[in-house]
């Protein structure tokens, strides 16, 4: 089971890099979603990602058409050996409380992710997040 970030962005040239820095050397793939940024985001998010992940660009569709384009990338890319997180590019998110105990060896289909501090996990089944993510609860 592979583990991607997707992370919507939008005019987040101070934060950035270190939004991505703090992502754990355990995930499998990072998936930037610039949405229409007027400052270098996309510039700094390739730099900082390395071989680590790829900037999707979009032209203002927002943070939920963002995390939606950056989640069918990450399905189209690996199908239903996938589990896409969701974490804001402007870290507001504390990475330290990624779920390291995620047992990647479930299915997809299987996973959860109530109680895990806002993040949002993605599989072929819907949307799982804290009740932060259920309720659309965080802004980027």
């Amino acid at each position: 089971m592979r583990v991607v970030v997707v992370m919507p962005a939008r005019d987040e040239v101070e934060l950035i890099s270190s939004s991505i820095d703090a992502i754990p050397p355990s995930v499998d793939w990072i998936i930037v979603v610039n949405d229409g940024s007027t400052d270098d985001t996309a510039k700094i998010a390739i730099e900082t990602l390395g071989g680590r992940g790829e900037v999707v660009s979009t032209e203002g569709v927002g943070v939920g058409g963002a995390i939606q384009i950056g989640s069918q990338y990450a399905l189209a890319k690996y199908g239903e050996d996938c589990v896409v997180v969701v974490m804001a590019g402007d870290g507001q998110m504390d990475a330290a409380i990624y779920p390291e105990s995620f047992n990647r060896s479930k299915k997809a289909s299987q996973t959860t992710s109530k109680g895990i501090g806002g993040y949002t996990l993605m599989d072929r089944g819907g949307c799982h997040g804290s009740d932060v993510s259920e309720r659309g609860g965080y802004r980027a």
